[in-house]
């Protein structure tokens, strides 16, 4: 499972307004995998082994925590 988000924002020189800050969508991984394994008929317990991986550590300790995913079958 693997997770990045890009929001790119134009604007004019004339458009006078505070930048935009946006924050990481760390759900939609989360939510994509529960769709994908309902599709299928299937739970997390189901799978065997699990690679998670984010931009950064604690986004691949929060999907594991979120879907319950038992520490001992990821990588």
């Amino acid at each position: 499972m693997s997770s990045s988000r890009r929001v790119t924002h134009l604007r004019s020189r004339h458009d006078a307004g505070p930048p935009i800050r946006t924050k990481p969508d760390w759900h939609g991984p989360v939510l994509a995998v529960l769709k994908l394994l309902n599709a299928h008929g299937l739970k997390v317990d189901d799978i065997g082994l699990w690679e998670l991986n984010g931009a950064f550590a604690c986004q691949a300790i929060y999907y594991r925590d979120i879907l319950g995913i038992d520490p001992e079958i990821t990588m």
